[in-house]
């Protein structure tokens, strides 16, 4: 029942931005439901979109090499594309992160915990080493992390028979914004998520706020 959710243990996240202070950088990343209700460590898609100059060759053979290296082989960084979006131009790096529930070498991770009455809680968490290379980065810009720069999204897919219940704290849905926010999905429906600032900066202070909780509809 929707009912057995505990509101105030939910504070809305997921899908990952990493931000350079004056540039604006969003992770997004495609989780499904399946591996939610695993009990298996297991890998998702996801892109970290971050602003360059421009998208000319020579910013983006510039920037992507110190971009790359970011990340630890396991992510498989790959640069996919830049665009122009408005007055922003944004590279984008395809990257592989890890849902777990505990211990996970990722860069970056969805953790799950197992709450009462059957609810999985998700919270995201950068590698202590990821972001340690992120603000070395930003420090020899002479910039530094910012959690209004940093946009964390998601869109979660349920790949199962069943409906599934979601509920977020705080965020946007399909772009709309809100707060104490419950959802249902059928098969193969899905839901694009936004993240509010307060899950960024969470984030960057190397904590794991619980960002939704998800469980299956029992009739």
């Amino acid at each position: 029942m929707i009912s057995k959710f505990d509101k105030n243990k939910y504070i809305f996240f997921f899908f990952i931005s990493i931000i350079i202070s004056g540039c604006k950088v969003d992770i997004t990343s495609d989780i499904y439901t399946r591996d939610i209700f695993s009990d298996k460590n297991l890998t998702f898609p996801s892109q970290l979109r971050v602003e360059i100059p421009s998208c000319s060759k020579e910013k983006i053979d510039e920037s992507s090499p110190e971009i790359l290296a970011l990340f630890t082989e396991e992510s498989a960084p790959t640069i996919s594309g830049c665009e122009n979006e408005g007055m922003n131009s944004m590279l984008t790096v395809n990257f592989t992160g890890q849902i777990a529930d505990s211990k996970s070498t990722y860069d970056f991770t969805i953790f799950r915990s197992r709450e009462e009455n059957d609810v999985i809680a998700l919270s995201p968490a950068f590698h202590p080493n990821f972001k340690k290379r992120i603000e070395q980065l930003m420090s020899s810009k002479r910039t530094s992390l910012d959690y209004d720069d940093l946009t964390i999204n998601f869109t979660l897919s349920n790949d199962l028979s069943s409906e599934v219940i979601y509920f977020i704290g705080a965020g946007w849905v399909d772009g709309v914004p809100g707060q104490e926010i419950y959802g249902s999905l059928q098969r193969r429906e899905k839901v694009y998520v936004t993240s509010p600032d307060v899950v960024s900066h969470l984030v960057l202070n190397n904590e794991q706020p619980q960002l939704i909780g998800v469980m299956i509809r029992e009739d």
